[in-house]
């Protein structure tokens, strides 16, 4: 990488060709396929509108050489006429531009390939992992001039390491509990000899105890020894809260906790004291998570992980309280879960190979190479994702599985082209079942990561039968594994605003689209979010998605009443600050959805961890996200965390939010925030290694905001909350050194090891870590390495951390028994940082950068000659328009000529007029289903405006009957009511006399429907649980009336009106009867399907109606 800083806008790369075959490489039918995160020369391949890349590329000038941006990051060069012969032993430079900059090794992906006619593709030796060139100047490492970032010294570092703080103490637990009370180091508990662990169907938590330790597990204590007792109690408020009290004079350890999975992180408690040595100290722990959703988001469709790896992340989770895995199974790149009924998925989606028309896999993407050995391909069969599910269960974890749809959708879109192929010949309508997109689509567009087709079309039918096909499949997995599924992920990030704007199945559905591309996206994102919304309801799912899927303009969210879940999740993670969109995760909560903080510039972990080119990771966000960064987020107050922008320039909150903060909205609905999230997304790793460098420690940082408030977050004086917050960090990051670090390793966690600093002291150099317990050595040859004191002559030192640690028990890593007390001092090593002082104060540049005189030159000439070119061009171009305009001539003429024929022709002109009746007569059909589709929605309209409303039948109108005696009343299916004078008493029209009626009534209707719930339906305090907004007898009051007239209830809540309804089973033969309301149009439909539904029944088949649809199996049921 030569440099970014030529217009701020471009890098300029140089490649150097070797050719060490035994023969000269002509310019003969060879190709090479590299990788750009960035699209390459887009002054030449991008059209001017941005929308598409030129199919004819690009050649540049000088090496005829080719370009061509294949697809997403994979772009080929290939010779052209008057390449030059490279000769055995020859090199070659290539210059050439990309778009934006590259500032990190990690930015030019490895594996390299070449192809040639009759020959496999061959990944290119030299560019595996470690090719790019070192980085040794600013202008390397900087994006722009103002860019304030610099890869750090050891002076720089010892800075950032150094604290004021003499009287640290190391935490006891990890993440913080909320209470630590009667806390006596003097008395000591030992945890040794005959140890019991008394509990009574809490096996699982227990486990954790005696699979780590020798102890014996009973329902009965020990009279000699110590008893170490976990059990249940409800008068714990929190689900997952706990109490451990360690009494040494008795002997005991007590954990309880509301729920098993509060006893669990009672134990982990336990686990984190016991760590440091089997001697605690007397104390009561009262503890309960900060919030409800603590997650980790793992992108496995970029780069697949392993379950083996997955569990061991699971492990981590588990021991630092975290308790929802969000799975990425599927993007652009890849598809990684096995879908019984569609195997072309994993068949074609999961592979990445060189392929010229993918069928067999998808193309290479972000350096995966040729062939499918590396961590381009993979996926979970069935089986294994049934373990991962079981694994997280045992661990309380819930897991929640994203397809990412309907942008992010390549994988699944050309696994389902392979399958059309395949039965397009033998079965059409098998063929197009699944199929995802309309070939007659004609939109152009570019993906965010400059992909051309992978955008789901949200206009066919097909595409949701897939997603009812996955949805339904991803449940049974988790039903089969005893972890029901509850929140399911449809992605919804990043579709491609002109990815619909031509498509003709989206022009049919009539959606009054105002005419732009993004109102256009706008709309059929609404549509399409509220279709599987639909989906996952009938599933009895909630639905989560990333926030610009529910993006409906201006910071705000679509109105959440469309949706009939009972919760949607929002990940809010674009919040670049000098972007403007940090608000949407506050106007989101506002708007009734459940918001999960994810934002990037704290919680995106594949970002790199300080900003050196040697560090792995993407930097759009931030340039640098390390372990202190994710530790300091408030998430209770978001704006607070303002600090720079992305390039590091000071932003204040004021510059942000604008006078009084109104681009700011404040949280008024804080019970919204659903809890946070850390993230690892995969471009950049390309191993198990790389997983756990990027993630740990990272992700005990995260654990501890999500699960602990510090009492420094809600200090209002930002310089008070600072100094308490660095001395709270300061606590944490002893505890890791000393404590944590030693822990992740005894689960095979090889996590990232901070490079030291270092300060120049006299004749000594002084150096510290990140985290205090680990060890610095030094070298002055970068081979032979030593502790202790490190002495300065004047030469070279190079610096690197050391852990050393001790394991108490057995475990494996890597292939190596670890043996009690065994030392492995070499095991854990940070990177090597030199040291060359030429004064007491300045270290010397780390290396010289090389002299780019001669690349300079180049460039100049290059842009001559460019010049020249394209002067050229435009005489080309006049002259080929002359010629078009002579042949255009010429067809004006042949025209005339035929058009006088034409006149003459009666028959012709009976034709015409055939066409235009035929046009009419469709235009009519036209008309009568834009009819119709007005007539579905009013109906869908009314459905919504009766979505809080319930219906009850036969309750006395003069004292309430609660001996549910039975009056052989039927329930009727059509409208969950009882038959009789009841049926059809529902609808809008109805309604209209509500009002009017309700004041000659004198009953009280909400207090009779609350004494019903309470006394009937055996709700316990209903009369203060429920809230009801109105209620009303429907028709006029007759003393003559056989049947008393039917309630109409509108709930306040929508999940008091599901709890209602639920209960209403109890009500069977009861003469009782409660019946959502609805429509007369819809009543009469699902009349209609009645006798469809009882049939399919008889027929052995799952059928069940939900509004005006009926669905077969899990699928919708149509004539």
């Amino acid at each position: 990488m030569v440099e970014n800083l030529d217009d701020g806008s471009r890098h300029l790369f140089k490649v150097t060709f070797n050719n060490k075959a035994p023969k000269s490489l002509t310019g003969v039918n060879w190709k090479i396929y590299f990788f750009s995160f960035f699209i390459v020369e887009s002054k030449h391949i991008l059209s001017k509108d941005g929308l598409y890349t030129k199919p004819e590329g690009y050649t540049l000038p000088n090496v005829n050489l080719k370009v061509m941006h294949e697809n997403g990051c994979l772009y080929s060069m290939t010779p052209t006429t008057g390449f030059k012969e490279l000769p055995q032993n020859g090199t070659r430079e290539i210059t050439f531009y990309a778009a934006n900059w590259a500032v990190s090794k990690t930015d030019i992906p490895p594996n390299w390939y070449i192809t040639a006619d009759g020959l496999n593709a061959r990944v290119i030796d030299s560019t595996k992992e470690g090719f790019v060139g070192e980085f040794t100047s600013a202008k390397q490492w900087k994006r722009k001039k103002e860019d304030k970032y610099d890869p750090y010294s050891p002076m720089s570092r010892y800075q950032r390491y150094k604290t004021t703080n003499t009287n640290v103490q190391m935490k006891m637990v990890i993440p913080t509990p909320k209470e630590i009370t009667n806390l006596d180091i003097s008395k000591l508990l030992n945890i040794t000899g005959k140890v019991t662990i008394v509990h009574s169907g809490l096996d699982n938590e227990a486990s954790f105890l005696t699979d780590k330790y020798s102890f014996d597990s009973s329902t009965t204590a020990s009279t000699n020894g110590v008893n170490i007792y976990l059990s249940i109690n409800n008068t714990i408020l929190s689900a997952e809260g706990y109490s451990l009290t360690v009494n040494p004079s008795a002997k005991t350890v007590t954990i309880y906790g509301k729920t098993n999975a509060g006893v669990l992180y009672g134990v982990q408690s336990l686990l984190s004291l016991l760590s440091h040595g089997l001697s605690i100290p007397q104390m009561e722990i009262r503890d309960e998570p900060r919030f409800e959703f603590r997650g980790m988001f793992i992108d496995v469709a970029r780069n697949f992980i392993s379950k083996t790896v997955l569990e061991k992340l699971m492990d981590s989770m588990a021991m630092y309280k975290l308790n929802k895995l969000h799975l990425h199974l599927a993007d652009d790149e890849g598809w990684r879960i096995e879908i019984n009924g569609l195997p072309e998925l994993t068949q074609v989606g999961s592979k990445r190979c060189h392929s010229n028309t993918e069928d067999v896999c998808l193309i290479p993407q972000l350096g995966s190479g040729p062939d499918t050995t590396t961590s381009g391909s993979g996926f979970y069969s069935i089986q294994e994702y049934k373990d991962i599910l079981s694994y997280a269960k045992k661990r309380h974890i819930e897991v929640i599985p994203e397809i990412d749809t309907p942008g992010h959708a390549r994988a699944a879109i050309i696994a389902m082209e392979a399958r059309y192929r395949k039965f397009s010949n033998t079965n059409n309508m098998e063929a197009e079942k699944y199929r995802l997109i309309d070939p007659d689509n004609e939109s152009k567009f570019l993906s965010v990561q400059y992909f051309k087709d992978n955008a789901v079309n949200p206009c066919i039918e097909s595409t949701y039968v897939f997603i009812e096909k996955v949805v339904s499949e991803l449940k049974g997995m988790h039903t089969d594994a005893g972890h029901p599924l509850n929140i399911y992920h449809f992605g919804g990030d990043e579709v491609a605003k002109t990815a619909w704007v031509n498509s003709t199945k989206c022009d049919q559905l009539n959606l009054n689209f105002s005419g732009d591309a993004a109102s256009i996206r706008n709309e059929l994102k609404n549509y399409f979010t509220k279709r599987v919304a639909n989906i996952t309801f009938t599933h009895g799912l909630n639905m989560a998605g990333w926030e610009d899927g529910f993006n409906a303009g201006d910071g705000m969210p679509f109105h959440i009443s469309m949706y009939q879940n009972q919760h949607i999740y929002s990940n809010a993670w674009d919040n670049v600050w000098e972007w403007g969109e940090a608000r949407r995760a506050y106007n989101y909560a506002n708007a009734g959805y459940k918001v999960i903080m994810s934002h990037a510039t704290h919680l995106y972990f594949d970002h790199p961890y300080e900003p050196d080119p040697e560090e792995r990771g993407l930097y759009w966000a931030p340039r640098f996200t390390d372990s202190y960064k994710s530790f300091r987020f408030l998430p209770d107050n978001l704006y607070e965390n303002i600090d720079v922008t992305r390039m590091g320039v000071p932003l204040s909150k004021s510059e942000v939010c604008g006078a009084n903060d109104k681009k700011c909205p404040a949280l008024q609905k804080p019970e919204n925030i659903a809890g946070m999230q850390g993230h690892l997304w995969s471009e950049t790793v390309l191993s198990e290694d790389n997983f756990y460098y990027m993630i740990f420690p990272r992700l005990l940082a995260l654990a501890e905001r999500a699960w602990h408030k510090a009492s420094w977050e809600n200090v209002a004086d930002k310089t008070k909350r600072t100094m308490d917050m660095d001395n709270d960090w300061d606590s944490f990051a002893l505890t890791l050194g000393t404590k944590e670090l030693n822990r992740l390793d005894s689960i095979g966690i090889n996590y990232r090891v901070p490079p030291p600093g270092g300060s120049l002291d006299g004749d000594e150099i002084k150096p510290n870590t990140a985290f205090p317990g680990l060890s610095v050595e030094y070298s002055t040859d970068s081979q032979t390495w030593k502790s202790g004191t490190i002495p300065y002559t004047g030469s070279p030192v190079y610096l690197r951390t050391n852990y050393c640690y001790s394991l108490l028990e057995k475990k494996k890593r890597t292939g190596t028994t670890m043996t009690q007390n065994e030392k492995l001092a070499d095991r854990h090593k940070s990177k090597i940082y030199i040291i060359r002082f030429k004064d007491k104060a300045t270290p010397s540049k780390p290396r010289c950068a090389s002299d780019a005189s001669e690349v300079k030159e180049d460039r100049v000439l290059n842009t001559k000659l460019d010049s020249i070119e394209e002067r050229i061009s435009i005489f080309d171009t006049k002259f080929k328009t002359v010629d078009v305009e002579v042949a255009s001539c010429k067809e004006r003429i042949g025209a005339l000529e035929q058009s006088a024929q034409f006149l003459s022709n009666v028959h012709d002109e009976h034709k015409i007029l055939k066409s235009r009746l035929d046009k009419l007569t469709k235009n009519i059909e036209t008309t009568k289903s834009v009819n119709n589709d007005v007539k579905d929605r009013l109906a869908g309209v009314e459905i919504q405006s009766l979505r809080q409303n319930l219906l009850f039948f036969a309750i006395d109108e003069k004292s309430m009957n609660t001996d549910m005696e039975t009056d052989g009343n039927k329930v009727d299916e059509a409208t969950g009511g009882v038959t009789g004078a009841t049926r059809g008493v529902t609808g809008i029209t109805e309604n209209r006399h509500l009002e009017e009626q309700t004041n000659k009534d004198n009953e009280n209707c909400i207090d009779t429907i609350l004494d019903f719930c309470e006394n009937t339906l055996k709700i316990e305090h209903a009369k203060t649980a429920i809230k009801i907004e109105s209620a009303f007898r429907l028709g006029k009051f007759k003393k003559e009336a056989v049947r008393p007239r039917p309630i109409v209830v509108k709930f306040k809540i929508f999940s008091d009106r599901e709890m209602v309804r639920k209960m209403s089973k109890r009500l069977k033969g009861s003469g009782f009867g409660i019946s959502q309301q609805y429509p007369p149009e819809i009543l009469e439909k699902r009349k209609k399907l009645l006798p469809v539904m009882f049939q399919k029944r008889q027929e052995k088949l799952s059928a069940y109606l939900v509004d005006d649809k009926l669905y077969v199996d899990g699928t919708l049921w149509e004539k």
